[in-house]
């Protein structure tokens, strides 16, 4: 019997543009991460100084712009067998998996991998069956294993 293809629910990006940042900037360091011409939200907070910050996200469903972006962070340098040696910690109880690339290195036409928190995060939730965490390390397994989104 041949395994099920491996889909996807959403990958969703969000990022922060802090006070001292030009919100324009990190616009386009977000839009450079998602490769694709996709609605924004932007949700304006008041920080504990009064000053304005913003939370960026965008929400990626449709199947092959998900792809296009997960192809593109694969094929980092070392990023699937490091994905793959961190897919524990990196997936949370619902089964979401996190994937972190530098927000400044973004502005600068450059994907790169980080720990940082000056960074885009990524959120993909792959469809898993049953639904939940074991099911969906499985589903994660195959695709850090495939390389191939």
């Amino acid at each position: 019997m041949a395994e099920r293809p491996l889909t996807y629910h959403w990958l969703k990006l969000r990022t922060v543009a802090h006070p001292t940042e030009s919100l324009e900037k990190v616009k386009a360091a977000l839009q450079f991460v998602v490769g694709t011409d996709i609605a924004l939200t932007d949700t304006p907070l008041e920080t504990h100084h009064g000053l304005t910050q913003h939370v960026l996200e965008m929400t990626v469903d449709r199947s092959r712009h998900l792809r296009d972006l997960l192809a593109r962070v694969f094929a980092l340098p070392g990023a699937l067998d490091r994905l793959r040696g961190e897919l524990e910690k990196r997936t949370d109880d619902d089964g979401v998996f996190y994937v972190r690339v530098g927000k400044q290195e973004a502005f600068a036409g450059q994907l790169m991998l980080t720990d940082g928190e000056d960074c885009v995060q990524l959120r993909l939730k792959m469809e898993a069956y049953p639904a939940g965490r074991e099911a969906s390390l499985s589903a994660l397994t195959r695709l850090l294993d495939s390389g191939k989104p």
